[in-house]
């Protein structure tokens, strides 16, 4: 019988080494040893047999590591944490395996964790040593982290043990082990159920959002409260038409991941929604309650219609360049803390439209585009010192904080009276202000 080498380690139902004596050790189906074939009873949840210094080594599956020097010595338990054998072929830190693949991770102990598919089906479990966890489902991948071993399932979530014989962490983590940040993960809005955005039952897989997921709406409607969506960006596809009710304080990042997209966000009566848009070729309306801008929000085409009273903190970039650029209507009140940002870089076709002048209180900056102040009559202008200034006759009818910042395309700052009100353009700004071009008033700079 040849005698194994040195430093051999082996894993699972049947692994064996051979001693200097000819003596065979073997792993049975029972997790206990057997000597030539005869069973160890002294034995137990042994996973691990390794031949090391002249030593027969065992471990177990809570990786105790027990040593003896013949079939008939008493086994003597090692007592450091560390394994006494050199482990070969040992997984980096933060190692992972994926499933679908043949990759194993080996760890401190030697322990050999893989996944299968369990009957040829994509429900990966895990493996250990070779065997089956039953106790795991729906395995995507599987990590090695500071002695540590992980598991995410297709939710998105981990789970740890750090020996075979120990359970699994039963709670499970949406924060990724190896990057210490939230796994993200791709889930497609489906209602049906309440509509409501924290039901996981409405969501495609089955999962309730976290925060750093990413989420998808390609139609129907949607109830949202609170922080539901909070740290997401729910992003609405191409030509959809989806409405979206807000109740109480609530938070939503939303943006337009194609053209043509239709967005109604209906806030209840005395709710708060806190918004950041980003919009692109599509049309958004929101009505109802307060409307809260956070950070900068971007609108490049086609229509934006604000109907509630709006506050915040931020800017908001008017984009265009397209002939069909971004119109925004505002039909409630503006408080002093935004900055309405007028820029088209090629044709002067982005343009914000005031219904209540008497009640904006941001500031304008028009780099090209127009500002309509709907309803105001006035005979002339003056822009000084960051302020635009309206009157009719000598009687002052707004004031408005106003930079005119032209954007190199050509066209001089000017003010007109249309039907509609009185309009304030750069360029060919006046092509697509409401009623048209009209009679140009003098504006002293």
């Amino acid at each position: 019988m040849v005698t194994s080498p040195n430093d051999t380690v082996v894993t699972g139902i049947g692994a064996s080494v051979t001693d200097s004596g000819g003596n065979v050790w073997t792993i049975d189906t029972n997790g206990q040893i057997t000597v030539n074939g005869a069973v160890d009873p002294t034995t137990a949840n042994v996973d691990e047999l390794a031949y090391y210094g002249g030593l027969i080594w065992q471990k177990n599956a809570a990786n105790q590591w027990y040593a003896k020097t013949a079939p008939t010595a008493a086994w003597v338990h090692w007592p450091n944490a560390t394994s006494p054998v050199v482990i070969p072929n040992l997984s980096a830190n933060d190692a992972t395996i994926a499933a679908g693949g043949a990759a194993t991770l080996v760890d401190a102990n030697g322990n050999v964790w893989g996944l299968t598919g369990a009957g040829g089906t994509s429900n990966y479990q895990v493996t250990v040593d070779g065997a089956v966890d039953h106790t795991t489902a729906n395995v995507v991948q599987m990590a090695l982290v500071n002695g540590t071993i992980w598991q995410e399932n297709t939710a998105g979530l981990w789970y740890s043990k750090t020996t075979p014989a120990s359970t699994w962490w039963t709670a499970g983590t949406a924060i990724d082990p190896l990057t210490g940040a939230p796994e993200p993960i791709a889930l497609t809005w489906t209602g049906g159920g309440n509509n409501l955005a924290s039901n996981p039952a409405d969501w495609s897989p089955a999962v309730a959002p976290r925060p750093g997921y990413a989420l998808t709406m390609g139609s129907g409607a949607m109830n949202l409260s609170g922080v539901a969506l909070a740290g997401d960006t729910l992003s609405i596809s191409a030509g959809s038409d989806v409405t979206i009710t807000t109740i109480g304080a609530t938070r939503l990042n939303i943006a337009t991941t194609g053209p043509a997209a239709h967005i109604n966000i209906n806030a209840a009566p005395g709710s708060t929604l806190n918004l950041t848009a980003d919009i692109g070729a599509g049309y958004l309306n929101v009505s109802g309650g307060t409307l809260g801008f956070i950070g900068t929000s971007v609108f490049a085409a086609f229509s934006t219609v604000l109907s509630d009273n709006i506050v915040g903190t931020g800017t908001l970039d008017l984009l265009g360049g397209n002939a069909t650029g971004e119109f925004m209507e505002i039909n409630g009140s503006v408080g002093p803390g935004l900055t309405f940002d007028i820029s088209a870089p090629g044709p002067d076709d982005a343009g914000l439209q005031i219904d209540h002048p008497s009640t904006f209180h941001g500031s304008i900056v028009l780099r090209s585009g127009f500002a309509a102040f709907m309803g105001i009559q006035a005979t002339s202008g003056e822009l000084l010192n960051g302020v635009l200034e309206m009157f009719n006759g000598s009687k002052l009818v707004d004031a408005t904080r106003f930079v005119s910042a032209p954007n190199g395309e050509g066209g001089a700052l000017q003010m007109q009276q249309t039907s509609a009100g009185v309009m304030v353009s750069i360029g060919l700004g006046d092509v697509y202000q409401p009623g048209g071009v009209g009679t140009a008033l003098p504006l002293h700079t």
